[in-house]
């Protein structure tokens, strides 16, 4: 089994790829970041890969956004939304 099997595995979702590398920077080898432009690119990662966690922009272009949202601020200028269906 290979080690990023072991390791956990995050989705960053974002439109602009400089951002996605500035995050995907910041993450130790503990972890397996996946980084996707689109839906579709995100979709497809996931179906691939078993994901824990997903980091997206709340507003990607040409993607519906959720209504029924609450963020919460966890610390400055870190945000954590959860959706009420």
């Amino acid at each position: 089994m290979p080690l990023d099997a072991f390791k956990t595995q995050v989705l960053l979702l974002h439109s602009e790829q400089i951002t996605l590398d500035n995050l995907s920077s910041g993450f130790n080898d503990s972890y397996t970041v996946h980084c996707a432009t689109s839906g579709s690119e995100a979709l497809n990662t996931i179906v691939e890969t078993p994901i824990n966690v997903i980091i997206t922009a709340h507003d990607l272009t040409g993607m519906p956004t959720i209504e029924n949202g609450v963020f919460v601020e966890i610390e400055a200028g870190v945000r954590m939304m959860f959706a009420i269906e």
